[in-house]
């Protein structure tokens, strides 16, 4: 894949590497989701049909690019002061305009998962989510909601069971001297 990047492939190579792509991706949608046979070939044409609108298959000739920055990455980049000029960078600033969560904040700790306010995505921790689905850091998306510095970002159970096995190792107690 990184020859892709970098080169230029022929028709051959692109359609095999796009097959590829097309496989990696439904494999490992279907280990997760229940799919009926019947439904193979249309995702298998979306799939492929929606790759190919990325770069993937179309101009032969042509080396294939990574994607261009997002809008959010983009605003980012225009406001950062001169010398912090990355996409890189976290969105820190909340929007102005009035957002609705995907759930009510009280809804949105129980005992075994966190649920994201911004798409609803229930998981044990939010903070790899939050970075990689929204681009926002912990103090953006507590920002945003207006939320508490004591509001968890993890499931109270994982905080709880992370807390007894750091006990059981010995982490936290004192050293005894030699």
């Amino acid at each position: 894949m990184e020859r892709l990047l970098t080169e230029h492939v022929t028709n051959t190579e692109l359609e095999l590497a796009l097959l590829d792509a097309v496989s990696e991706i439904l494999a490992a949608y279907v280990t997760t989701n229940q799919v009926d046979q019947a439904q193979l070939p249309g995702l298998v044409a979306a799939t492929r049909t929606a790759l190919s609108g990325h770069g993937l298959a179309q101009d032969t000739h042509a080396p294939i690019m990574p994607k261009s920055p997002t809008k959010r990455q983009q605003k980012a980049i225009a406001e950062a002061p001169a010398g912090e000029k990355s996409a890189e960078k976290p969105v820190t600033q909340p929007p102005k305009q009035a957002l609705e969560p995907a759930v009510p904040v009280s809804e949105s700790v129980e005992e075994d998962v966190v649920v994201c306010l911004e798409c609803g995505a229930r998981m044990k921790t939010l903070r790899r989510h939050l970075m990689s689905a929204h681009e926002l850091d912990e103090k953006a998306y507590r920002a945003r909601w207006s939320l508490s510095k004591e509001h968890p970002m993890t499931a109270p159970s994982y905080t709880k069971r992370r807390q007894e096995v750091a006990k059981q190792i010995g982490l936290g107690a004192k050293r005894k001297k030699a």
